[in-house]
């Protein structure tokens, strides 16, 4: 502006100027979000076979429904690895220890044998700590957990809504992949299996993982797996889809 006001340069060279400060600005921010795009995809690959033994961890919340998660870690496992699902029981580390124990393994016996039923192998653990969630994190420590699955619960406490649910901790402090289930029915008693992949999900860590695991469960279920994908994914999350997968149905983005 002072070399508008010294008469070095009109009006026309001021509002020329500020077009291409705005057009740089616009347009660079867009060639900025394009290119960090190509970065990201170019940055991961599909999900290689690994030879890390796969121990899904099943914390106990309500025995009513372990049955359905128990079944469920199972049918994730990928087919031919040995190692059993691990139901995990904590207990508060308050007054009454061995009696709530005891309780708790009394309540993992009808488990054990709706697991026996299945012919799924089971390794129990009972653990006693200060919280639910540093139990469940300490478990999956030692364990070397590769994946934790838990039940969905939809009503919140007030101290949940104020300091954050079980939920939302464990997916703050777990680097293991950790399923979220709210099966109202066994799934052996599925017809199909049925994938719907939001978009850009592919460009999220542990994504071809989360495939292989669909993959899992149409395959030690014998059923037929469809993706559904939005049409903006395009062909970059195609390299993740598992090879038994039926043509994906494409939504509007």
């Amino acid at each position: 502006m002072i070399g508008y006001q010294l008469k070095f340069f009109d009006e026309g060279i001021v509002n020329a100027t500020i077009f291409l400060i705005m057009a740089t600005c616009f347009v660079s921010s867009i060639v900025t979000d394009r290119v960090a795009r190509r970065m990201a995809t170019a940055s991961i690959h599909p999900a290689s076979d690994s030879e890390t033994p796969q121990r899904i961890l099943v914390p106990i919340a309500n025995p009513a429904k372990v049955a359905n998660l128990v079944d469920f870690a199972f049918l994730i496992k990928t087919p031919g690895k040995k190692e059993p699902v691990y139901p995990l029981s904590i207990i508060l580390d308050e007054k009454d220890v061995r009696e709530k124990i005891r309780q708790s393994q009394q309540l993992l016996e009808p488990i054990v044998k709706h697991a026996a039923e299945r012919q799924i192998a089971l390794s129990p653990i009972h653990r006693v700590d200060v919280s639910a969630v540093s139990g469940i994190q300490r478990a999956a420590d030692e364990l070397l957990a590769t994946e934790i699955v838990i039940g969905w619960h939809p009503k919140a406490s007030t101290s949940e809504r104020l300091f954050g649910t079980k939920l939302d901790n464990l997916l703050d402090e777990s680097p293991e992949m950790l399923f979220v289930t709210n099966m109202v029915r066994s799934p052996f008693t599925f017809k199909s299996i049925r994938a719907i992949i939001a978009e850009n999900a592919y460009l999220e860590p542990g994504f071809g993982e989360m495939l292989r695991r669909i993959e899992n469960i149409s395959l030690n279920l014998d059923l037929p797996l469809t993706l559904i994908i939005s049409d903006t994914a395009g062909p970059e999350a195609a390299k993740f889809f598992p090879k038994n997968a039926g043509t994906p149905e494409n939504t509007a983005a």
